[in-house]
């Protein structure tokens, strides 16, 4: 599968679309819940990293991977992933002691 590319740009597209819908569920079912700030921080940053990725990704493949382009996306993925990381934390409970 790996060595086909319409199927990894198939897989690829899916998924992005899957993460930018998750992204979007979790910002609306998060609101109005008192997490705290930095909760509520770091929820608006998932929301806002997804939105840039999903419309870079579409930029790249209006642009035939432009390559300013491709690795503005791959950055953002990578900032979208430690930002749902950092989400994570921010609304997990502390241990009990």
């Amino acid at each position: 599968m790996f060595e086909h590319t319409a199927a990894v740009l198939f897989v690829h597209r899916w998924l992005g679309a899957l993460v930018g819908v998750a992204a979007l569920a979790l910002a609306t079912a998060a609101r109005g819940r008192p997490e705290g700030d930095r909760a509520r921080a770091a929820l608006g940053l998932v929301g806002a990293l997804a939105a840039v990725q999903f419309a870079l990704g579409v930029a790249t493949v209006l642009t035939s991977v432009d390559l300013a382009t491709a690795v503005t996306h791959q950055t953002v993925g990578c900032l979208l992933f430690a930002a749902a990381v950092n989400l994570l934390h921010a609304t997990r409970e502390a241990p009990a002691r």
